[in-house]
């Protein structure tokens, strides 16, 4: 999948080493650079939804529209699709198939 960064400090954040080591401890950094690489190695948000270690959700209420996946127990990295125009199934819902491409809006605990 292709990854884009709603801000350029959260860009920063996961393209950086010296810029992750300021934000977050030892084991998220890792976690971090991992979770990027199994995102840039699948084609699709359906293979996502596959990997079972990512616990990979569509979101509600407040985050409507987005998607996360766990970067440890607590933190998420969220993230909503990039695809132009967004591809959907004709009940209205996302076609994770062919959704191949994805911008990541935040990193945290939101609950």
């Amino acid at each position: 999948m292709r990854i884009t960064f709603a801000t350029r400090k959260l860009q920063k954040l996961c393209t950086s080493i010296k810029v992750i080591k300021g934000e977050l401890d030892k084991a998220r950094m890792r976690k971090l650079q991992q979770r990027l690489m199994e995102i840039k190695a699948v084609d699709s948000l359906a293979d996502l939804y596959k990997i079972k270690t990512l616990h990979c959700h569509q979101l509600i209420r407040d985050f409507k529209g987005a998607f996360a996946i766990n970067l440890d127990e607590s933190v998420r990295i969220v993230f909503i699709i990039a695809d132009d125009p967004v591809p959907k199934l004709p009940d209205g819902s996302i076609d994770r198939e062919n959704a191949k491409e994805i911008e990541i809006i935040g990193i945290g605990d939101y609950h």
